[in-house]
């Protein structure tokens, strides 16, 4: 049998008890929801709430007067470099801070060998070989 069929075959009694109930139930649902939007309502409305929001907003205001968005980012593209390179993935930005800091090192290679060089007395050869030799 359909639903429609079940209804047909019904008798008129429950016919009227399932209407009534579903009456009774609307009402309920309407008085529930009313109760629910005042006590909302009543709860936005709460002093200790708007004291609770106004400071909250004051504590907002003052976080975002403190914060360095230029030094957040920063921090944040560290830790994504950091990040990428656990995983071992290279980013183009990853590859520019280690061609720059292997110029960096080349540059300072350099240095340290003209330093090295003009330290060097330049008939180094004979320097070597007479330190090679025996003194008996």
């Amino acid at each position: 049998m359909n639903p429609k069929q079940i209804a047909e075959n019904m008798p008129n009694f429950v016919k009227q008890t399932m209407g009534m109930a579903q009456v009774r139930l609307n009402r309920i649902h309407g008085s529930a929801r009313e109760v629910v939007q005042g006590t909302w309502k009543r709860l936005l409305a709460a002093p200790a709430l708007k004291r609770v929001e106004k400071s909250m907003d004051g504590w907002r205001r003052d976080y975002q007067k403190k914060m360095d968005l230029a030094k957040i980012r920063k921090q944040a593209e560290r830790v994504g470099h950091d990040a990428f390179r656990t995983v071992g993935i290279a980013t183009q930005a990853d590859l520019k801070n280690v061609m720059r800091q292997l110029d960096n090192l080349r540059t300072d290679v350099r240095k340290l060998s003209k330093k090295a060089d003009s330290r060097r007395p330049h008939n180094h050869h004979r320097n070597r070989s007479q330190a090679q030799k025996p003194t008996a």
